[in-house]
C-alpha cells in the first residue's frame, strides 16, 4: 500500500520495538555523515520540485493500533524529526499536530521515549544551534547524552537545520507538501495480515547485508545520468558496469572487486576535479555528490568510460606496464620509475603506496591507453618533471599538472608554459636534452640510459653533454657510484677539482651519501659542481680515485700551502655530518651539522678530524666533542681546553688542579703559548700539530 508517514499516523501509534537497533542516519561517521547529506538534499528537491520520492518498503506487525515497524526505523525517525522542524519553524506546531506527532516513540529505552515525548511540546525561540538550545532545557537530562538514539536524532535535527533554512512561509509550505501530498512516500506491508510467524518475522529481519558503497554507488550514478538527460551514456554504463567492467576489476582484485572499482572510479573523479579546477570546493572521500559534479563534463565521463573499456582490452597489466616501464634498473626502450612495482593500475586499485606523483604518472598512462599510441618519449619527459618537481607537486598546482600533462601526451609540449607548472631548471634541461637528441637521434639511449642513474633520477644539468664522450662518461659516472665507492671519497676526489659546494648565505653544502650526491647534481645551480664532476670523469679515464685524492694532497705539500681543501681532502672526518651542511663563518671557523640547523647536534668537523686519530679508550678522555649551541665549545682534556682559530690552536687552562697546570706549561713550553694561542704556519698540517697536543696532554694524566 502506498502512503506516507503522515497518513500511516492517522491509522497507528508507531512504536520502535525493543529489538531494533538505535537510530543509525544520524551518527557523525564519514561514510553517514554522507549518506545524511544526500539523503536530505534528495528530500528537499523533491519537496521544491514537487517531484516524487520513493522511500521503499515498510513492513512491521500492528496489534491493538501499535504498529511495530521490521525495516524502516530508520526512514521512519526522519521523516518525524523532519515533520516537527517544519511544524515548530512554520508555526504549525498547535495541538492537532502535536497529537499526530505523539503517535511516534521509541520502546529500545526510555530515555528515547521521553526525549520524543519532550520534543514534541518544545518549541525553539531563537535561531542558535538546534541541538544546543535542546540539551539547554530543563527537561533535557544530562544521561540523555549517553543515549546514542538521542545523540543521532540531534545531529540529525542540526543537519536538517542547515539544509533547510528558509522563512516562515516556506516551512509552511514545506510541511503543507509533506502531510497532504504524496511526494515522499514509501509502501507499506502489515506482516499480520499476511499472517506471518514470527520466526519469519526475525528471519526477515537480518534477512540480508547492506548494500555495499559499490552497489549503491551503481543505482545512484545510473539515477545521475537519468536526471541529468543522458540515456546513451546511462546505457553504456548500464551495459557494461555488470559486465565487462566488473569481469575488469574482478580479475585484478577478486572478492574485492567492488573496492577496486570504486578506488579507479574516485581516482578519475580526482583527475576530473583537478582538471575543472574545482579547488574551491573540498574533494572529499565518499563525497558522491561532489564526484558527480565532476562527470557532468562529458570529457571527464568519456574519459572514465573509454579508460575503462581501454584496460578491458588489456589482457595482461603487468605485462603492459612492464613494456613501458622498469623498475630500479635501466631497460632499453622502457622508463625507470625507481620502484620495485611499476603496475599502477594495481597500485591504484589497492590503494597502496598510491601518492600524487603516481596518480599524475597513471593518468598519463591511460591517455596513452586510450590512443593507442605508443608514447614512451612522452611517459620519460613527465616522469623527469614529476621526479624532480617535488615542491610543485602540491594541492594549489595539480589543475596545472593534470593539464601540462594532457598537453604533453597530446604533442603539445611548450617549454616556456612548462615553467609554469614544474621546476624551472628541469624543464630547461629537458630542452636541452631534447635538442641534443634532435641533433644525435643515434645517442638518444645512451643518454637515457644516462640519465635513468638513480643519483641522477633524469636530471642531466651537471653532465656535459658532448656526443664524443657521452657514452665513456655514463660508463665512469656508472663506476664512480658504485655500492663498492665511498661517497665521501667522492666528495675528496671532487675537491681536487675545485670547490663544488652548493652556498646559501653562511651555509654551505658538500655530499656523502646518495641523497646529498641527488641533491647536489640536480640542484637549481649545478655550474660549480658541472666544472668539478667532469674533470673528475676526465681524469678517471686514467687514474683511480685514490691517486686523484694522493697527486692533490702532494701538490698542496709542494705549494707549501695547506688551506681549507687540503683538510677537507686529507681527512674524511670533515666530511662526516649526516647532513652534509656547514655553517661556515671563515675557513678555520666552521660547524659540521648532524642536521640542518644549530639546534641540533654539530661538531667543529677539524676538532672531530684530531678525536678521529685516537683509541676508544682515548677518546673517552676527550669530553665536549659535540655542541648543541649555537656558541662553540673547545674540546676539553682535564680542564685544558683546545679550539681552532686563524692562526692555530687556541690553548687556554681551566681547572685550578695542580696536575693540569703542570701539564699546561709543559704544553707551553714546547709549543710556545702566546696569549693562549699556538700559531701554525701555513705550510703545516693544525690537525697534526692539534693530535699531538691532545696526545701530550693525555700521556701526561
Amino acid at each position: 500500500m502506498k502512503t506516507t508517514f503522515w497518513k500511516l499516523l492517522d491509522q497507528y501509534k508507531i512504536t520502535i520495538p525493543i529489538i531494533q537497533r538505535d537510530y543509525a542516519q544520524g551518527r557523525m561517521d564519514k561514510k553517514v555523515t554522507l549518506i545524511r547529506k544526500e539523503l536530505l538534499n534528495t528530500i528537499k528537491c523533491a519537496l521544491d520540485k514537487k517531484s516524487s520520492v520513493d522511500f521503499d518498503f515498510v513492513y512491521g506487525t500492528s496489534n491493538n493500533g501499535f504498529l511495530y515497524p521490521l525495516d524502516g526505523q530508520q526512514r521512519l525517525t526522519t521523516l518525524f524529526l523532519l515533520h516537527w522542524y517544519f511544524a515548530t519553524k512554520g508555526g504549525l506546531l498547535n495541538e492537532k499536530v502535536k497529537g499526530q506527532l505523539k503517535k511516534f516513540s521509541y520502546q529500545t529505552r526510555i530515555s528515547s521515549q521521553r526525549f520524543c515525548e519532550k520534543i514534541v511540546e518544545f518549541t525553539p525561540s531563537t535561531d542558535e544551534l538546534i541541538s544546543v538550545i535542546i540539551k539547554d532545557q530543563p527537561w533535557f537530562a544530562m544521561t540523555w547524552n549517553n543515549d546514542p538514539t538521542i545523540v543521532a536524532m540531534l545531529n540529525m535535527l542540526d543537519d536538517i537545520q542547515v539544509h533547510y533554512s528558509a522563512g516562515v512561509n516556506q516551512y509552511k509550505e514545506w510541511f503543507e507538501v509533506l502531510t497532504n501530498q504524496e511526494i515522499i512516500h514509501f509502501q507499506f506491508l502489515d506482516m499480520d495480515s499476511f499472517n506471518l510467524s514470527d520466526d519469519l518475522y526475525i528471519k526477515m529481519n537480518a534477512r540480508g547485508k547492506p548494500l555495499t558503497d559499490f552497489e549503491n554507488f551503481k543505482a545512484r550514478f545510473e539515477k545521475y545520468l537519468t536526471d541529468t538527460a543522458r540515456e546513451e551514456e546511462k546505457k553504456r554504463f548500464v551495459d557494461h558496469a555488470d559486465g565487462v567492467w566488473t569481469d575488469l576489476f574482478w580479475k585484478e582484485m577478486s572478492n574485492k572487486m567492488d573496492v577496486g572499482f570504486m578506488r579507479y572510479f574516485d581516482f578519475i573523479a580526482e583527475v576530473g576535479f583537478h582538471i575543472l579546477n574545482l579547488d574551491n570546493e573540498k574533494l572529499i572521500e565518499n563525497d558522491n555528490e561532489l564526484k558527480f559534479k565532476v562527470f557532468k563534463n562529458n570529457d571527464i565521463l568519456n574519459l572514465l568510460f573509454d579508460s575503462l573499456d581501454a584496460w578491458c582490452e588489456i589482457e595482461s597489466k603487468s605485462n603492459f606496464f612492464c613494456n613501458y616501464f622498469t623498475g630500479t634498473k635501466y631497460e632499453v626502450g622502457r622508463v625507470k620509475l625507481y620502484e620495485e612495482n611499476v603496475n599502477l593500475f594495481e597500485r591504484c586499485l589497492q590503494g597502496i603506496n598510491f601518492v600524487a606523483k603516481d596518480k599524475l604518472m597513471l593518468y598519463a598512462v591511460v591517455l596513452q591507453l586510450i590512443s593507442k599510441q605508443d608514447k614512451t618519449v612522452e611517459l620519460r619527459l613527465i616522469r623527469n618533471l614529476l621526479i624532480n618537481s617535488p615542491y610543485e607537486i602540491r594541492a594549489d598546482n595539480m589543475n596545472n599538472l593534470f593539464c601540462s600533462i594532457r598537453n604533453i601526451m597530446g604533442g603539445n609540449i611548450n617549454y616556456i608554459e612548462l615553467k609554469n607548472t614544474f621546476s624551472g631548471p628541469q624543464v630547461d634541461d629537458e630542452k636541452v636534452k631534447a635538442e641534443f637528441i634532435q641533433n644525435y637521434k643515434e645517442l638518444a639511449e645512451e643518454l637515457y640510459h644516462f640519465e635513468d642513474h638513480y643519483i641522477l633520477k633524469g636530471r642531466m644539468s651537471a653532465i656535459e653533454l658532448d656526443p664524443r664522450t657521452l657514452k665513456q662518461n655514463r660508463e665512469i659516472f656508472a663506476k664512480l657510484f658504485d655500492n663498492n665507492v665511498d661517497r665521501n671519497t667522492i666528495s675528496r676526489a671532487m675537491l681536487c677539482f675545485g670547490d663544488y659546494s652548493q652556498g646559501n648565505g653562511d651555509r654551505w653544502r658538500f655530499a656523502n651519501s646518495d641523497d646529498s650526491w641527488h641533491s647536489i647534481l640536480t640542484s637549481a645551480d649545478v655550474s660549480k659542481v658541472k666544472g668539478a664532476l667532469n674533470l673528475l670523469l676526465e681524469s678517471m679515464k686514467n687514474c683511480s680515485l685514490e691517486d686523484i685524492i694522493s697527486n692533490k694532497i702532494s701538490g698542496f705539500t709542494i705549494a707549501n700551502n695547506l688551506p681549507w681543501e687540503y683538510y677537507f681532502i686529507q681527512y674524511p672526518e670533515m666530511n662526516q655530518g649526516a647532513s652534509a651542511n656547514y655553517v661556515w663563518y671563515s675557513d678555520f671557523n666552521i660547524c659540521m651539522l648532524n642536521t640542518t640547523r644549530l639546534s641540533g647536534y654539530w661538531r667543529d668537523p677539524y676538532l672531530w678530524s684530531v678525536c678521529c686519530q685516537f683509541t676508544k679508550n682515548d677518546r673517552e678522555k676527550i669530553n665536549n666533542i659535540y655542541n648543541l649551541t649555537k656558541d662553540k665549545q673547545p674540546i676539553d682534556i682535564f680542564g685544558i681546553e683546545l679550539s681552532m682559530c686563524d692562526d692555530g690552536w687556541k690553548v687556554r687552562i681551566n681547572s685550578t688542579d695542580n696536575t693540569t697546570l703542570i701539564i699546561y706549561q709543559s704544553i707551553g713550553a714546547k709549543y710556545g703559548i702566546i696569549d693562549d694561542v699556538i700559531k701554525v704556519p701555513a705550510n703545516v698540517d693544525r690537525i697534526e700539530i692539534g693530535v699531538n697536543i691532545v696526545r701530550d696532554i693525555i700521556s701526561q694524566l
